[in-house]
């Protein structure tokens, strides 16, 4: 019986190595270990939950329940109007009064969009500040212009622009008042959170998100542009990956270490303090590449950023443009205020002076 050479038994246990990551990597896609391992670990808003499901757009992760309506308890501890709000969310998916699709001729149509300031997590759908403009407004200019609600809990620049371009695309608006608070990657909603189908089909369909919420382990740069290369394309590298995480991430539980995973104030299973760090670049990087190429696509629409929380020196020093956008501050560092006014969920008498404040610099600066 011939002897078998060195060169071909090594051949044959690299056929098998192959072989093996080939089937591996099979068994990965069609059961989708590596999501189902992710899922505890990832980034979820946590406010007024049940208003929200998950979206068709991978880009946007989840929008608000069309014709949902609640009644919750929680309010900011400074409100003076109610102990429970109302929450409504109109039949296209708004915090909004109803509204029509096509516009009416000589209406004027304001579209915002934010995060949970905007959106209103401590205030009833009066108090928004969006719906005190509407009637400031309607004050001034009976019949002229409509101020949409499209504010969504957790919401960063990316999915702020997918979104603005859906509303771009269906609703023909005139300005949109994009208001820039939480940076970083993409929260999901916590209805997603034990629905592992729902995700796997975000992920599929957006294969970014791996590597937003699968940091590179590796310190030096080259070894990180390697992952990003690999994350999403092999899943069984994702794989490793995130079972590396998921060690660090049980370890800090056990600890009961600080999390980060949940925006708001209830907690939820979440990533370490250090994993989210290190995730977070990656959703930084695509909120700046998203939102500077939105800006350079639709030129012809009208985009003012606006820094509601008031720490943007620069555009408090007169510099009135943020990443390719005009903007406007509220500037509260300079301004001797109390605590509340510089609060991401501000009681109803705030959002008063966001609203003013607003259409003064609307109507000053001839924007509108």
């Amino acid at each position: 019986m011939p002897k078998i050479s060195l060169i071909a038994k090594l051949s044959l246990i690299l056929l098998g190595i192959i072989l093996f990551i080939f089937l591996f990597e099979v068994f990965v896609r069609i059961t989708s270990i590596d999501i189902r391992l992710l899922e505890p670990m990832l980034y979820y808003q946590v406010f007024d939950t049940n208003a929200y499901v998950t979206s068709e757009n991978a880009n946007r992760l989840y929008s608000l329940r069309p014709n949902f309506f609640e009644t919750i308890g929680y309010v900011h501890p400074s409100e003076t109007k109610y102990q429970e709000r109302k929450v409504t969310i109109n039949s296209m998916g708004f915090r909004s009064q109803e509204r029509n699709q096509k516009k009416s001729e000589g209406i004027y149509r304001i579209v915002v969009l934010g995060g949970s300031n905007t959106y209103g997590a401590a205030v009833s759908d009066n108090d928004t500040y969006p719906a005190i403009m509407q009637r400031m407004l309607d004050e001034k200019y009976p019949g002229k212009f409509e101020v949409w609600n499209a504010g969504l809990c957790g919401y960063v620049l990316s999915q702020k622009v997918a979104y603005a371009k859906e509303i771009i695309e269906a609703y023909n608006p005139d300005l949109l008042i994009i208001q820039h608070r939480n940076e970083g990657k993409r929260a999901f909603s916590l209805q997603e959170e034990g629905n592992v189908k729902g995700l796997i089909q975000l992920f599929n369909k957006n294969k970014e998100l791996f590597k937003e919420n699968v940091p590179s382990p590796f310190e030096k740069s080259s070894l990180s542009k390697a992952h990003n290369l690999l994350i999403g394309k092999s899943r069984v590298y994702g794989f490793m990956v995130i079972v590396f995480f998921r060690r660090e991430y049980v370890g800090a539980l056990e600890k009961g270490e600080p999390h980060y995973g949940s925006v708001g104030d209830s907690p939820t299973n979440v990533f370490g303090s250090s994993i989210h760090e290190k995730s977070q670049d990656y959703g930084q990087y695509i909120n700046y590449r998203d939102f500077t190429n939105f800006v350079k696509e639709y030129k012809k629409i009208p985009i003012l950023i606006f820094d509601s929380m008031g720490h943007w020196k620069e555009c408090c020093s007169g510099n009135n443009t943020y990443w390719g956008a005009q903007c406007f501050s509220l500037c509260t560092y300079k301004l001797n205020l109390s605590e509340e006014y510089s609060d991401i969920h501000p009681p109803s008498y705030v959002y008063e002076w966001y609203a003013k404040e607003l259409v003064d610099y609307l109507v000053s600066d001839l924007i509108i």
